[in-house]
């Protein structure tokens, strides 16, 4: 009689655990990826460095727009409109149209993931976390149309310009 030592035998329950755990891990890890991917698309014209000084353009165009602008928020603003051949005034609009439209894409994305990463959370097996993500993945796509289509609160009388961001 050959002894079989079981101890090592894992179930379909213990299988199915394991698996929902990776689904879970590997799901948290494409939701990150597609939302960055996502936001990425939407700054990728724009290269870094100017990234790095938008809450600036914003915070001195607001302060154009008030009647409160010191002489450093005044030239940030007059450097670029010299180049563009915009008045000041137009560009600091534009600056701040974009700006709001920029944070409520963030808005919705953060919202985006913090549904997606509870869903995933709560999600029962590995073709619910992928359901999660073909969810999620609609949903940006949504987005990113909206986002090209609509124009912020504030835009009126306002000429885009082409460009999608700051």
């Amino acid at each position: 009689m050959t002894n079989i030592d079981f101890s090592r035998a894992t179930t379909a329950a213990a299988r199915a655990v394991t698996a929902l755990g990776e689904a879970r891990e590997t799901g948290w890890r494409r939701m990150v990826e597609m939302i960055e991917a996502a936001t990425e698309t939407r700054c990728a014209a724009v290269p870094l460095a100017e990234r790095l000084i938008w809450s600036a353009k914003e915070e001195a165009a607001r302060a154009l727009v008030e009647g409160r602008a010191d002489a450093a928020a005044s030239a940030l603003i007059e450097a670029e409109a010299q180049v563009t051949g915009e008045a000041p005034d137009v560009l600091a609009a534009r600056i701040l149209c974009k700006a709001g439209s920029h944070r409520m894409l963030m808005a919705q994305m953060s919202g985006l993931r913090r549904k997606a990463a509870a869903d995933i959370a709560g999600a029962e097996s590995p073709a619910e976390v992928e359901r999660i993500l073909t969810d999620l993945r609609a949903a940006l796509v949504q987005k990113s149309d909206d986002a090209a289509t609509t124009a912020p609160a504030g835009a009126e009388g306002i000429e885009p310009d082409g460009e999608a961001m700051l």
